[in-house]
């Protein structure tokens, strides 16, 4: 069951650790991935976060956001950032954080960054529940969201060598967009609505 309010961070926080294990946001503790994640739920006129439930548990989640939207998310978690920084300060010294861009991708092309589209940020699905249609359903119910906003244009953004989710959005109708050159090469994927 896809939920799109009462959902548990918790739950979300611990599908992301299991999908994504080696996330730089991962060090900075559950109480930042929290709080990131509930940036999503703040204005749903703005940005979603979906959650895949299933027996309670959840199994897959998806955040999404307009690309006009004017709320920092940076702004919004810099003092769960300082206070991530104490408690593992060791996490600045990993090589990713020293690389970390301070700006999304998508963003940085003005020429796509307009009301009428949305853009797709993560998707993950628990290990132990990939093949089961889980990220098709999440990826369904994003694009049906999408519409519902008048959303006319989808862009995510994935790095070039995840050749199984870059697969998994050609077989969904995303077709490569352009590639950003950056501290790693991501390829931006599009699709009309």
């Amino acid at each position: 069951m896809i939920k799109t309010t009462d959902i548990s961070l918790e739950q979300v926080v611990d599908c992301h650790l299991n999908v994504f294990p080696d996330s730089l946001y991962n060090k900075f503790g559950k109480r930042f991935l929290v709080k990131t994640f509930s940036w999503y739920l703040r204005n749903p006129m703005k940005r979603k976060l979906l959650s895949f439930e299933k027996n309670n548990i959840v199994c897959g989640f998806l955040t999404m956001r307009m690309t006009d939207d004017k709320d920092s998310y940076y702004r919004y978690i810099f003092p769960t950032f300082i206070h991530s920084i104490i408690m593992f300060p060791k996490a600045i010294l990993d090589k990713k954080f020293l690389s970390l861009r301070l700006s999304p991708i998508i963003t940085k092309n003005n020429s796509i960054v307009d009301s009428a589209t949305m853009e797709l940020v993560s998707l993950g699905v628990r290990i132990q529940n990939r093949n089961e249609g889980i990220a098709t359903k999440l990826i369904s119910e994003f694009e049906r969201i999408s519409k519902l906003s008048l959303s006319k244009t989808l862009i995510l953004s994935v790095k070039e060598d995840n050749k199984n989710a870059i697969d998994f959005y050609f077989n969904h109708g995303w077709r490569v967009s352009h590639s950003h050159k950056g501290n790693a090469n991501y390829v931006i994927l599009k699709k009309e609505i």
